[in-house]
């Protein structure tokens, strides 16, 4: 068996273990798993096969839990088998910067040319500015110092909108149960992050609404 023969085969498998083979040959080092990332792996694969109990979650867990980590591995593994739409957006700048270079380092790494072809999934970014719904949001992002347009990563068929809280996108992500292979969705990661949030109620309720 080949490379890419071995990486349509782990393509098959749970997205767990194409998961743990992959960041072990990205990152260089083994991801260790406890009971969080056990739930974590349940979920993300349950949402993989258009579960109707993971239509709409909340997945609550510590931080340093690597959510972020492996929200972009996920989304990797779905563009590779199917075309797919996703919004990813977070209230942190530095979350927007650290999921465009993650998914960035995981595309351009050696093994990835070698399993899937650089060719077919060649990697592109495009950033457009970000029209924030209100003063509310754009004062509370601004003020974080660390500033992110907004962000289109296409990868191959599939596109992956990276965009801070309260911009509109213009963009469409999947639905679930309207094709054969899930094709995408709407991701908040840590959106009562900025501390600004949790003092000011104004901005605080229109991040819940």
């Amino acid at each position: 068996m080949n490379d890419k023969e071995f990486g349509l085969y782990l393509l098959s498998k749970p997205f767990r273990i194409w998961f743990r083979f992959a960041f072990r040959a990205v990152e260089g080092k083994r991801f260790i798993i406890d009971t969080v990332h056990e739930y974590t792996f349940d979920l993300y694969e349950r949402i993989f096969a258009q579960d109707i109990t993971a239509y709409r979650v909340c997945l609550n867990q510590p931080p340093r839990s690597a959510k972020t980590t492996l929200m972009a591995y996920f989304f990797v593994f779905c563009c590779l088998n199917a075309s797919c739409n996703f919004i990813y957006t977070t209230f942190s700048g530095q979350l927007l910067k650290d999921m465009r270079a993650r998914i960035a380092s995981i595309v351009n790494s050696d093994w990835f040319g070698a399993f899937y072809g650089k060719a077919a999934f060649a990697l592109e970014i495009e950033e457009e500015a970000a029209e924030f719904i209100d003063d509310s949001f754009k004062k509370a992002y601004d003020g974080q110092g660390i500033k992110l347009s907004n962000t289109k990563i296409k990868l191959g068929s599939s596109m992956i909108y990276l965009t801070p809280l309260g911009s509109t996108t213009g963009l469409g992500a999947g639905v679930m149960g309207i094709a054969d292979r899930y094709t995408g969705g709407i991701f908040m990661d840590d959106i009562n992050k900025v501390t600004d949030t949790l003092m000011d109620k104004i901005l605080n309720q229109k991040v819940r609404d």
